[in-house]
């Protein structure tokens, strides 16, 4: 078990969290250096996109200074339009950034399926 950053409205907090704290449900996105899960936390069965990257795959594709500035980035920013960070801890093998989870796809497939969106379906309105 590690100390773990909690980003809670801009403002940082160290508590003990480790992956055993999540019920890794199923794979919901693949990236360059691993997985995005969905997870639940098991104290309070709130449910969270988890991002888990290999540190041999972020350090063989020299990739540590991306890392890092994602993870300054997010633990800065807070907005309803974004992922969201809550939580960001590692073990041995993997950083693990737990996020908002917005399921229905990313922006990038929608418009690769739809090519243009009416005025109706950019407002998401029923």
């Amino acid at each position: 078990m590690a100390l773990i950053l909690v980003v809670v409205s801009t403002v940082c907090y160290l508590i003990a969290l480790c992956k055993l704290d999540f019920d890794f449900q199923y794979v919901i996105g693949q990236g360059g250096f691993g997985k995005v899960w969905k997870v639940q936390k098991i104290s309070n069965k709130q449910l969270y996109a988890m991002k888990e990257m290999s540190k041999l795959r972020v350090v063989n594709k020299r990739s540590i200074h991306s890392v890092m500035n994602e993870m300054r980035l997010l633990v800065q920013l807070n907005h309803p339009f974004l992922a969201n960070m809550h939580y960001a801890f590692q073990d041995n093998e993997s950083l693990y950034i737990c996020m908002d989870l917005l399921l229905g796809g990313d922006l990038r497939y929608h418009m690769n399926k739809h090519k243009a969106f009416t005025e109706k379906e950019a407002s998401n309105s029923p």
